[in-house]
């Protein structure tokens, strides 16, 4: 891909996320306490970023969509998560 920017910040997500198993739900769902986990990180970064938390009606989860600047491209991610 020619327009492929790879993100050190997206690693260090997904290591997150794949650091406790308690925090897969499902192949396609994580915890709201991965999704915690996830925020704190991105608090810690010298960097400017957004969160966007939409819960379903339900309350039983919801996504989250993560934007954040990093080496002058801009990089977003949704996460799934359950409660």
């Amino acid at each position: 891909m020619k327009n492929f920017h790879p993100s050190a910040i997206e690693d260090q997500i997904y290591d997150i996320l794949d650091s406790n198993p308690e925090f897969i739900v499902s192949t396609k769902e994580y915890t709201s306490e991965a999704i915690e986990a996830v925020i704190e990180h991105m608090n810690t970064l010298s960097i400017e970023w957004s969160v966007i938390d939409d819960s379903y009606p339900n309350e039983e989860g919801g996504f989250v969509s993560i934007c954040w600047i990093e080496d002058f491209h801009l990089h977003h991610i949704v996460l799934n998560y359950a409660n």
